[in-house]
């Protein structure tokens, strides 16, 4: 019986790309639907009955609109094909010890495990309020103190110098916050935000640990385009939770996958050394790309996935 997949994300542009050589020409893949568009079935010359159910997909629709639900169809028939002809390395708690060695024996890869989320721009939004927030947290939590230090104090004891100076303190939210680690030096928070802004730009990252989150010896991670996301971030974030406790399937193309070896970080010589301008702008790029494996560079156990579609099969 075929498994139902829930998609959290899928990349139909890059997913028609492949079906359309995948599937011996079928080229003619439509995203947004036109008005009296005919069915583009007469497209598909290739022999695969799958591929004619993909052309399919093209029918005749009233307005101009994205028909989700045939795209999550259409790769269904996709993953299948590729899984038939064996092109899909599959890899999962189970079975990754003996799989992992044919990494690059394969070009496309299905990852199922527990995942978890990074959002940086809820990292960059966080950061920003932070301060704020924190003195929030802590004047509420310290509210029933706070009235009770008050009530305590009274008319009667406002002599009584040892309750004033600890009402005091309590009314001293900002210096609580701090005390309490949910309040930092607002410069600090300032650089922190221009590092994360110039390294991560505005990623949203999905990453797997295999065997488990308690020992990772395999770090899948994968950049999912924003466009693609079949519901907002935090809504995502909101139902399943950064580290998740559902199993996740991942589905794309290696691109980095040397175990072992990192991104290479060397230091390059300084372009003012330099004899003349084009060599100095070539060391100047180099020098960013240095500074940005700084950020981004490949972990030693990790390997990085170009993805097509995040889904859980239920």
């Amino acid at each position: 019986m075929k498994s139902i997949k829930s998609f959290i994300y899928l990349d139909e542009v890059k997913m028609y790309s492949v079906s359309s050589q995948l599937f011996e020409g079928l080229t003619d893949h439509i995203i947004n639907y036109k008005l009296d568009r005919k069915s583009a079935e007469e497209e598909q010359k290739g022999p695969f009955s799958s591929g004619r159910k993909l052309a399919d997909i093209i029918i005749k629709e009233g307005g101009t609109k994205e028909i989700k639900f045939l795209h999550d169809y259409s790769y269904t028939l996709f993953e299948d094909e590729l899984i038939k002809d064996n092109k899909v390395l599959q890899i999962n708690p189970e079975n990754f010890d003996n799989e992992i060695s044919k990494i690059n024996e394969f070009s496309f890869i299905k990852i199922s495990g527990r995942c978890q989320l990074l959002d940086v721009n809820m990292v960059h939004e966080t950061l920003g309020q932070f301060n704020k927030i924190g003195e929030a947290v802590t004047y509420c939590i310290t509210q029933e103190v706070r009235q009770a230090a008050k009530k305590d104090l009274g008319d009667k004891n406002l002599g009584d110098k040892q309750k004033l100076k600890e009402l005091k303190k309590l009314e001293n939210v900002k210096k609580l916050a701090q005390e309490m680690g949910l309040s930092h030096d607002q410069e600090l928070i300032n650089n922190l935000i221009l590092l994360t802004k110039y390294g991560y730009k505005d990623h949203f990252e999905v990453q797997i640990p295999l065997p488990d989150f308690n020992e990772t010896k395999y770090l899948f991670s994968s950049l999912l385009s924003r466009e693609y996301l079949k519901e907002k971030e935090d809504a995502i974030v909101k139902k399943y939770s950064r580290t998740s406790e559902k199993v996740f399937t991942l589905f794309g193309f290696t691109t980095q996958s040397n175990l072992g070896e990192p991104t290479d970080s060397k230091i390059i010589e300084s372009p003012i050394a330099q004899d003349n301008m084009k060599k100095s702008l070539k060391t100047l790029i180099l020098s960013f790309g240095n500074m940005e494996n700084f950020f981004i560079g490949k972990l030693p156990n990790e390997i990085i996935i170009d993805p097509i579609a995040l889904y859980r099969e239920l």
